[in-house]
């Protein structure tokens, strides 16, 4: 029957039987020529006639018929009303027709975007802890993945010039668009997990370094009573000459001279009218000795002494330059719970640094 068949329709599509545009339904052979005219099905009569004229045609040939009609109604009350006709996922035209006109090259460019929202989360990098952020390891820079960022990326992915690690050659990730790094960022908690002390370790070592560019010299004849007393002294006792071999920043060790450092007593001078050797000041819990100048950097001295890429992480923890004697001071509460270290392998990174200040001291570093 005609009401049989609309219902096969509605069923297909799926689509509630009253969302059926039925008055608009028409038909032709599928070998008719492409210039034939369509004809009604919309009532019983019209049924009718196409049944007789499949009856017609079974006779010498096989049988296909197209049917077309226009995209169904849209039902607004699309929950579930407890009527007999309820379909829980009706057709969506819009949504077929947008799947449809997506290439394949577009299907793999909104996966990748996909895929990079999930690898680069909002908050997975502590110092941007409410952005999406990628971080370029090569020069210690930030990028915040906007949505058009992602959308540059995820499009080099599916053209093959880039990947997940690495975002394309564009003006979107040029050196001017990075992410300012905060200005001031606070020491993590101690139950943080250990890339969030080594991000706070990074940060504090840049601004120890921009201050040291900024800072200015002491305005001359400051001291000017040095000279007379002591001829040989050109700075104040304590801190190492400005011609110490450090990186442009001021290691733990020493902060940058105050200018009202007070004078040091006159002493007489020797039997050879040499004033006497300067004698190093005892460290303090607050500023603790470094060994001697020296290039060596955390992961050297990690590499050198076999100890693991966890301990190296654990140390920036704990702000550790090699030979910084501070260390020597710790209690126990500090390497083991802001370090994180157990007590095996605190004493391991102890006797690797009683060895590297030694080394450094006997000039035997290599």
């Amino acid at each position: 029957t005609f009401q049989a068949f609309k219902q096969e329709v509605a069923n297909v599509l799926p689509c509630r039987l009253s969302m059926l545009p039925t008055s608009r339904f028409e038909w032709k052979f599928e070998n008719q020529a492409q210039s034939a005219p369509r004809k009604k099905v919309a009532d019983n009569a019209g049924y009718e006639a196409l049944l007789d004229a499949v009856k017609a045609k079974r006779m010498t040939d096989h049988v296909v018929v197209w049917l077309y009609t226009p995209k169904p109604a849209k039902d607004e009350n699309d929950w579930d009303t407890g009527n007999r006709d309820y379909v829980e996922h009706p057709f969506d035209f819009e949504e077929e027709a947008g799947q449809s006109s997506l290439s394949h090259k577009g299907l793999i460019r909104k996966k990748a975007e996909i895929e990079l929202e999930r690898k680069y989360p909002i908050g997975g990098c502590p110092l941007f802890p409410l952005k999406r952020v990628w971080h370029n390891n090569k020069n210690d820079t930030y990028f915040e993945l906007t949505p058009l960022r992602i959308k540059v990326w995820a499009t080099a992915i599916a053209g093959n010039t880039a990947d997940q690690s690495a975002p394309p050659t564009s003006i979107h990730f040029a050196d001017d668009k990075k992410m300012k790094i905060p200005s001031s960022v606070q020491r993590p908690p101690p139950d943080a997990p250990l890339s969030a002390f080594g991000d706070f370790y990074r940060q504090r070592q840049q601004e120890q370094a921009a201050d040291a560019i900024q800072a200015p010299l002491p305005p001359p004849g400051l001291f000017p009573q040095l000279q007379p007393q002591f001829p040989g002294l050109h700075a104040p006792m304590g801190f190492p000459p400005p011609q110490h071999g450090y990186h442009p920043y001021y290691p733990p060790a020493y902060m940058p001279p105050a200018y009202t450092y007070p004078v040091p007593p006159y002493y007489p001078a020797g039997p050879q009218g040499q004033p006497p050797a300067a004698v190093d000041p005892p460290s303090t819990s607050s500023s603790p000795s470094v060994t001697t100048t020296h290039n060596v950097s955390l992961a050297e001295f990690c590499v050198k002494y076999r100890l693991s890429d966890g301990d190296q992480a654990k140390l920036a923890a704990l702000e550790y330059q090699p030979g910084n004697r501070g260390v020597e001071k710790l209690d126990e509460r500090e390497w083991r719970d802001i370090g994180k270290f157990t007590k095996l392998g605190w004493q391991s990174f102890m006797d690797a640094h009683k060895k590297f200040c030694k080394a450094i001291k006997s000039g035997n570093w290599s």
